[in-house]
């Protein structure tokens, strides 16, 4: 995952699906996926 989006610039960049098919073997991945872009949006916006 992080191949694709090495910093949270990056991440928040990447489609929610591009996340979700990187993330789906670890489960619950549309959840994760949301997440971890949100997250990285919350960051590139506060720091």
């Amino acid at each position: 995952l992080f191949e694709l989006g090495p910093t949270p610039e990056a991440m928040a960049a990447l489609d929610v699906d591009v996340i979700q098919s990187t993330i789906r073997y670890v489960g619950l991945a549309p959840t994760k996926a949301k997440n971890i872009r949100r997250l990285s949006e919350m960051l590139v916006e506060h720091h």
